[in-house]
């Protein structure tokens, strides 16, 4: 780190110097520090014209990078995302690069996350444009990499499921759990698609697989006992409710304590 500091001192005008700064903070996790090189970087390279826009693209590419991990650390925190700076960049390096899949499917996430901010701040308008936005660009990067990573895949199903396309969303998901057959999280996924299609029976099934994928899901304990309680089935649904008091997820839990009116303690 020292090194590539000292030479972006010496020569603090390179896009070269930058960008290697960029990449030392981004693999010490530093993301802020990251962004902030690449930003500058991105610049340097816009003055120089022996730069490609090849280059320039990838520049692009790592900065929405950074700020998407950033976002992670931001969340765990209650702070605020800079996922629109993410979206112009990645914009910024899909018109750079002409558009690989790769960076189709990275916009695509971009703008999902960007919806969930949105619809926290109550902008569903807003939310439910940058929702169809993802999808545009999710299903573009899957048209033109059918075989793409299970990743993408699942994002996909994730926005289909807020745009109310359940069918879509129960397509992919069942594509995602038979390629990633230990993703709990998708199998939770999977039973909400079911779950809106009024396959309720089906949805237990895929949450009891998450649950079992990974014990410690909360949502998908949640999901579990609220789909038991509708179907008549109290002795799941207790379990359901024992796991989550044992995980301290006590708003799941005392949700199905109201759902129940009391009987998932009993």
């Amino acid at each position: 780190m020292t090194a590539y500091k000292g030479a972006f001192i010496a020569k603090n005008t390179s896009a070269e110097a930058a960008e290697g700064l960029a990449d030392a903070y981004r693999l010490a996790g530093d993301y802020n520090s990251a962004a902030g090189a690449y930003r500058n970087a991105a610049t340097f390279m816009d003055r120089d014209a022996t730069y490609s826009n090849a280059q320039k693209a990838d520049t692009q590419s790592k900065l929405a990078f950074v700020i998407g991990q950033q976002c992670a650390i931001n969340i765990r925190q209650a702070k605020r995302c800079e996922w629109p700076s993410a979206i112009a960049a990645m914009e910024k390096a899909v018109k750079l690069g002409n558009g690989s899949a790769i960076d189709y499917a990275n916009l695509g996430w971009a703008y999902y996350n960007a919806a969930q901010i949105d619809n926290t701040d109550k902008k569903a308008a807003d939310a439910k444009a940058k929702t169809e936005l993802a999808r545009t660009n999710l299903e573009k990067a899957l048209a033109m990499n059918p075989s793409f990573a299970a990743g993408p895949m699942l994002n996909l199903g994730m926005v289909r499921t807020d745009l109310g396309d359940y069918a879509g969303a129960a397509d992919i998901l069942s594509k995602v759990v038979k390629d990633k057959p230990e993703w709990a999280f998708a199998w939770n996924e999977l039973g909400i698609a079911n779950y809106k299609l009024n396959k309720k029976k089906e949805a237990i099934d895929n949450y009891k697989r998450a649950v079992d994928e990974d014990p410690g899901l909360a949502a998908a304990w949640f999901n579990f006992g609220r789909t038991s309680i509708e179907l008549g089935n109290m002795g799941d649904a207790k379990k359901a409710y024992k796991k989550l008091v044992d995980l301290r997820a006590m708003n799941f839990a005392n949700f199905l304590e109201l759902m129940s009116k009391g009987a998932v303690k009993k």
